[in-house]
Formats: structure tokens, sequence, C-alpha cells
């Protein structure tokens, strides 16, 4: 069975990897460390939204 990992901000929030990733695709990935400044302040805001809801509000990934 596979996960559907959390999104934020279309990021996937990577709990294992401890990032955020984005993919666009043909052009660049993009891998924000949860240590980094941005992305200790966007896990601050994602966990304050509701640690569970992807951007659309569905609640499919768990970490």
């Amino acid at each position: 069975m596979l996960n559907e990992l959390p999104t934020y901000k279309g990021y996937t929030v990577d709990f294992r990897l401890k990032e955020f990733r984005k993919l666009i695709p043909d052009r660049c990935f993009i891998a924000i460390s949860f240590n980094t400044t941005k992305g200790r302040e966007m896990l601050n805001e994602y966990e304050d939204k509701g640690e569970n809801s992807n951007d659309n509000g569905s609640t499919k990934g768990n970490h």
C-alpha cells in the first residue's frame, strides 16, 4: 500500500527526509530542509495549520 505524503504551499512534506520538496517538471527540483530558517518557518506554519492537512483540506498523509 502506498501512502500519500501531505502537502503544504505546493511542497510535499517529507518527514522521513525532514524536507519540504517540490518538483517542477523540466525546470527544477527544490528541497528545503527542516533545519534551515525557511524550513523551520514553514514547518511551524504547517503545524499551526494542522499537521495532517493537505493543501486541499484532506487528511491522507501521516508522519
